[in-house]
């Protein structure tokens, strides 16, 4: 049987006024602050394996509370439902905000995985306890290469551009 997008709510919260709702988002909120608290000013896992290896399990945590946003789901399964509700559109602006503000204050850590010392990247290629982490991170680490060259080429474009 195929299940209804209504027949989901029940699984998630009570109602729109649900006070879980408002507990859930402050535990992402939170939890993106203690992460950016420990890790903002701290470089030592780009060039430490272990120390690495921490950060990227604290990272996953604080990843899986945002991803899979219950919240969001919620409201976004409920304007589905009635989609002229106003109050549900302006809660998803509301909850989406605070979503987009807590993950803005973890986007340092992607930026510092991309210059994580060449010795490390050695390590991970072959350390099984990073067996799950070794795509995302060459991932990134493609991805950085780019930025540098789009980066660089702009500036060079800037450079030979008549004044």
């Amino acid at each position: 049987a195929i299940i209804q997008p209504y027949e989901c709510l029940k699984f998630l919260y009570k109602n729109l006024k649900d006070p879980q709702i408002m507990h859930d988002l402050t535990m992402i909120e939170t939890s993106c602050s203690n992460f950016a608290k420990k890790w903002n000013t701290r470089t030592d896992y780009q060039n430490n394996a272990d120390v690495l290896l921490k950060a990227l399990l604290a990272y996953e945590q604080v990843l899986h509370l945002t991803e899979s946003s219950k919240p969001a789901v919620y409201m976004h399964l409920n304007r589905d439902i009635a989609s002229d509700n106003t109050a549900i559109s302006a809660l998803i602006n509301v909850i989406g905000k605070r979503i987009t503000d807590a993950q803005n204050k973890i986007i340092f850590f992607e930026l510092g995985l991309a210059s994580i010392d060449e010795q490390v990247k050695q390590i991970i290629t072959t350390d099984e306890r990073f067996t799950k982490y070794r795509y995302y991170l060459q991932h990134i680490w493609r991805e950085s290469k780019q930025r540098i060259s789009e980066q660089t080429a702009k500036n060079a474009t800037r450079k030979t551009k008549p004044a």
